[in-house]
């Protein structure tokens, strides 16, 4: 089949020059939604996008508006071709890893330390790791503060202390029976062993199972955990047994969205009659508010 036919095809190996065709396919789909908009006016039969395996990365979401529509008659598809799997990623790939003390390795990020760029997960080989977090396992007993109890909390000593790295980094996590808050520190009050954060939970905080703090770099003790150090950039990160630093393929999310479709409610104009089958979709991204953190009443 050729382009002419209402069939397209991609490929992470292609070239966005090409015509689109399977033995010279375009490269992104960004740029195949381009072409069917423009093909949408002239064909006048349903139109196929075969995507190849293999991973199309995104630094920000494909928008679909109403001219990228379809029609009942003629729908539009972007799917897998047969028998592979493409994956739509919102990640990039970390490189240039360094071997530091301790079995830790580092890699400086100059967008994390510009400012630009802030994430929160990341994956190895196609697998979620686990941020350095304190405790271990489970998590701490919440204890009444005498003041804002929606503002803060008592801890015992040692389980929060204000000479850890970076404290604007941490996040608190509270576990809210159906509903967590996770909160940025404050301030710590270590005569009376108090947290106080810039923004509140849903209930007071002894209405909760507990509570236990992410991204610190002094949690960072097991195979398989990452520590992210906003000022400086730099990333460490200490690998499970077997894996080769320099084969690894670490990845962490940059865009918050992989797809949107974006119509006109009110004036009618909508997006119609466009397909996705098939696809897989991979690291998007999510940033905790930087002044109030998040806690909200519904899970």
């Amino acid at each position: 089949a050729s382009a002419l036919s209402g069939e397209f095809y991609v490929a992470p190996g292609g070239s966005d020059a090409n015509p689109g065709t399977k033995d010279k396919p375009f490269a992104t789909l960004a740029h195949a939604r381009d072409v069917v908009r423009q093909a949408n006016a002239k064909l006048r039969e349903p139109v196929t996008v075969l995507l190849r395996g293999g991973t199309y990365y995104l630094q920000e979401p494909v928008v679909f508006g109403p001219a990228d529509s379809g029609t009942a008659e003629c729908p539009v598809t972007y799917g897998a071709y047969p028998g592979e799997k493409p994956v739509i990623s919102g990640g990039k790939r970390i490189a240039g890893w360094k071997r530091g003390g301790d079995k830790v390795w580092t890699v400086e990020i100059p967008e994390v330390k510009q400012g630009t760029w802030h994430f929160r997960q990341l994956f190895a080989n196609g697998q979620r790791r686990q941020r350095a977090r304190l405790p271990r396992e489970g998590h701490y007993k919440v204890a009444a503060p005498p003041d804002s109890p929606k503002w803060s909390f008592k801890f015992q000593p040692g389980q929060i202390d204000p000479k850890w790295r970076n404290l604007d980094d941490m996040e608190v996590v509270l576990l809210q029976h159906w509903t967590d808050a996770r909160l940025r520190v404050k301030s710590i009050d270590q005569a009376d062993n108090i947290v106080r954060f810039t923004g509140a939970a849903f209930r007071p905080m002894t209405w909760s199972r507990g509570w236990y703090v992410e991204n610190v770099y002094e949690g960072l003790t097991d195979p398989g955990e990452w520590y992210l150090d906003r000022k400086s950039g730099v990333l460490h990160y200490r690998p499970l047994p077997g894996e080769n630093m320099e084969e690894l393929k670490v990845i962490a999310p940059v865009a918050r969205q992989w797809i949107r479709l974006e119509g006109d409610y009110k004036n009618g104009n909508l997006v119609r009659y466009i397909n996705f089958c098939g696809l897989r979709f991979h690291h998007s991204s999510w940033s905790l508010h930087k002044r109030l953190g998040y806690s909200y009443q519904q899970a």
